[in-house]
């Protein structure tokens, strides 16, 4: 009588580690997926995560926008101008 029971014990055992497997499958998946760990860098060589141009003063920044065509001449110009600016007026630096 006990005997036909015995078979779906192992098979509700087996089922119960393969789910287990499973969701450690999709939880590497997932980690594995969401980007590098650790101190990686970009193409660039900033460190990943760091803020775009964190090592460059606003004259580069500025330079790279105009020539990336973000900013059109008038406002690039309009930047140099302000930045000139801030830097003979007196009490900065």
């Amino acid at each position: 009588m006990w005997q036909t029971h015995v078979g779906m014990v192992w098979w509700m055992l087996f089922s119960g580690v393969l789910w287990i497997f499973f969701w450690v499958f999709i939880v590497g998946a997932l980690t594995s997926l969401s980007g590098p760990r650790g101190r990686a860098t970009d193409p660039r060589g900033q460190a990943a995560g760091a803020a775009p141009g964190a090592s460059q003063s606003p004259d580069q920044i500025t330079a790279r926008r105009y020539a990336n065509g973000e900013i059109s001449r008038d406002e690039f110009q309009a930047i140099r101008d302000d930045l000139e600016t801030a830097k003979t007026a007196p009490g900065t630096g």
